[in-house]
């Protein structure tokens, strides 16, 4: 196990390793999404975790794909580290990139656990204030969790949405979620996605649309911890519709579905995690699995009043008002604070 000196990390080493070994894997190495993929190295990844491509910074301005950076910790088999030539090595551009070219399995070990980069004044300020609070010492605890729709809610909603083009953030998104990342919450996207029902992309479309979301907000300091999608839709009589996908599914929202699998897969404290969309199946799917459901957004008004629901004019006021929950002391947030 190697870890590089300048990150700062609590994380289940166990269960990196027995990742690593159920993968046969010639090395791992662990990634996740950072605020500042600009300058990171990139990976792609398949269904599987096994890495698909290395992206070295500096990237093409042409480049989007998913804010998915090497953390700093890896596994090697030592049958790899003695097959390194005698002499100078860089392990991520040299030796994974190597691994990779000569198709040699390597795995990317995706989490949500601690891994924060100090190697920077500022980036070093940051893990102090994340110890000082306890984040760093409570990170493999139950976390706070927002779970955020989509279409509405982060982005525009411009009906379906079937190119990456058309993905376009709202204003103060970028801002709302960079600060949900400081505070040391995870932010989970669960979104209905029917256009791959109804034939209108395939899901890989589905993940160059979610790229270019990951990538936008990444331009803005800002990333998303999770993303989960339902591809199904119940009704059928579409032009273009794929039938495997016309059923009536447990994942779809109002059913909490998605949230219950973040729940299984994260550790989600229940009592301090919301969930913030533009519409009552946001507002249901919450409350079904047990989260706090807040509206977002003018079109979601009366609803939130007929339901007695809080709602807020958009997603950066909303912030606001979740971060005043925090329970470590800060100072008096605002939405103009946080937009700066």
């Amino acid at each position: 196990m190697v870890a590089f000196g300048d990150v700062a990390f609590d994380m289940d080493l166990r269960a990196l390793v027995e990742a690593h070994r159920r993968q046969k894997a010639r090395a791992t190495a662990v990634v996740h999404p950072n605020d500042h993929p600009h300058d990171s190295d990139l990976v792609e990844l398949d269904a599987d975790g096994r890495m698909l491509a290395l992206h070295r910074k500096p990237h093409p301005p042409e480049l989007v794909t998913r804010n998915l950076v090497t953390a700093g910790v890896f596994v090697l088999e030592p049958s790899l580290v003695a097959a390194l030539p005698p002499r100078k090595l860089d392990l991520v551009h040299d030796v994974l990139a190597g691994a990779l070219a000569r198709g040699e399995a390597i795995l990317g070990y995706e989490t949500t656990e601690y891994l924060k980069d100090m190697g920077t004044p500022s980036r070093y300020r940051r893990v102090c204030d994340d110890w000082a609070r306890g984040r760093i010492q409570g990170a493999r605890g139950p976390r706070p969790t927002v779970f955020l729709d989509r279409d509405g809610t982060i982005n525009h909603h411009v009906g379906y949405v079937s190119r990456p083009e058309q993905l376009e953030l709202l204003p103060g998104v970028g801002s709302a979620i960079a600060a949900l990342n400081r505070a040391g919450a995870q932010v989970v996207v669960v979104t209905n996605q029917p256009v791959v029902a109804r034939g209108a992309c395939d899901e890989a479309g589905l993940r160059a649309i979610h790229a270019r979301l990951e990538h936008l907000l990444g331009r803005e300091g800002a990333f998303v911890d999770r993303l989960y999608y339902c591809p199904h839709h119940p009704h059928r009589g579409f032009a273009g519709e794929r039938p495997e996908y016309k059923i009536a599914c447990a994942c779809r929202k109002p059913g909490p579905g998605l949230l219950l699998r973040a729940m299984e897969e994260l550790r989600v404290d229940r009592g301090r995690s919301w969930i913030c969309g533009d519409s009552p199946c946001d507002a249901e799917a919450g409350l079904r699995a047990g989260v706090r459901p807040v509206l977002v957004g003018p079109s979601a008004l009366a609803e939130a009043t007929r339901r007695e629901l809080p709602w807020y004019p958009d997603l950066l006021h909303a912030v606001t008002a979740w971060l005043a929950t925090m329970p470590h002391p800060r100072p008096a947030a605002t939405p103009e604070a946080i937009a700066c």
